[in-house]
C-alpha cells in the first residue's frame, strides 16, 4: 500500500468513501460504483488524450467536482483520465504534469483552482511529480466561455508564460499539461506551444471534449 492508498483508507474512516454518481458508500479502494459509469469515452490516439464527451452523463460528476470541490468526485475524475492516458499510451511517457492556470478572477470568485486539484491528484494516482507554478498567465483573459474559435484563440495569444524557477527544470522533460474540459482546444494549444519552447515533449489532456 503507498502513501496515496493509505490516505484514502485513512481518510475512508472520517468521510466514508462515496459514489460521486449514486452516493452509495463503496470501498476505499474503489472511486465509483462500477453500474453508475455510463459515459461515451473517446478512443484517443496521438498526443492529446480526452478521457469522455462532455454531455449530460459526464456534467454532473464534473460539476460535483470542479463547483463543489467534492474530494471523491475530484479523485473519480483523476481515476478516469488517468485510465484514458494509460489507454492511449501516454503516461508512462512523462515527467511531470502541469495544470492551466486560473485566471485571477475566477480564482478570486472560487477560491481555488479545479486544474490545479486535478493536477495533484492525478500526479498522486499515478506518481509522477506534478508542478502548479509553472504555467502562468502574463495577463488577465476574457473567459472564454461565449467566444468564438476565432476569438478564443485571439484572447489566448501571449498570455501564457513559464515561470523563471521552473524553465530550466523543465529541459529535456515529458510535460502533460491538462484541464478539466476542451471546447476548440485553443487554451490547451497555447499552453502546449509555450511550454514546448522549454520542454522535451508536450502532451494534453482534458477530462471531457465538448
Amino acid at each position: 500500500m503507498n502513501l496515496y492508498e493509505l490516505k484514502r483508507v485513512l481518510l475512508s474512516f472520517i468521510y466514508p468513501n462515496r459514489c460521486p454518481f449514486c452516493g452509495k458508500i463503496i470501498k476505499a479502494s474503489e472511486f465509483f460504483c462500477k453500474t453508475c459509469l455510463e459515459f461515451d469515452f473517446y478512443a484517443n490516439s496521438g498526443d492529446n488524450t480526452y478521457c469522455c464527451v462532455y454531455n449530460e452523463k459526464s456534467k454532473p460528476l464534473l460539476t460535483k467536482a470542479k463547483e463543489n470541490a467534492d474530494g471523491y468526485a475530484i479523485s473519480a475524475v483523476a481515476r478516469l483520465m488517468l485510465e484514458a492516458l494509460i489507454r492511449n499510451n501516454i503516461i508512462h511517457k512523462i515527467n511531470v504534469i502541469v495544470p492551466i492556470p486560473p485566471r485571477k478572477t475566477a480564482l478570486k470568485q472560487r477560491g481555488y483552482s479545479f486544474p490545479a486539484f486535478l493536477a495533484r491528484e492525478l500526479a498522486q494516482l499515478s506518481g509522477k511529480k506534478y508542478s502548479l507554478k509553472t504555467l502562468v498567465f502574463v495577463r488577465e483573459i476574457e473567459e472564454q466561455k461565449g467566444l468564438s474559435a476565432a476569438w478564443r484563440e485571439e484572447n489566448l495569444k501571449g498570455a501564457f508564460t513559464v515561470g523563471n524557477s521552473a524553465a530550466g527544470a523543465l529541459s529535456e522533460k515529458n510535460v502533460l499539461v491538462i484541464d478539466d474540459v476542451s471546447t476548440t482546444g485553443a487554451t490547451l494549444n497555447e499552453a502546449k506551444r509555450v511550454l514546448s519552447e522549454f520542454a522535451g515533449n508536450v502532451y494534453i489532456a482534458s477530462f471531457a471534449k465538448t
